[in-house]
């Protein structure tokens, strides 16, 4: 998933903030769950 600039730039930037430090957050967890859930 990626987000273009224009997607970033019609958002609030604390909205925009929050919903990409979830996505981040979603992607750390899937990420390491898939390392130690061999």
């Amino acid at each position: 998933m990626r987000l273009e600039q224009h997607d970033i730039v019609t958002l609030d930037e604390a909205e925009t903030i929050d919903s990409l430090t979830k996505k981040l957050g979603h992607l750390l967890v899937n990420h390491y769950d898939e390392v130690i859930t061999f």
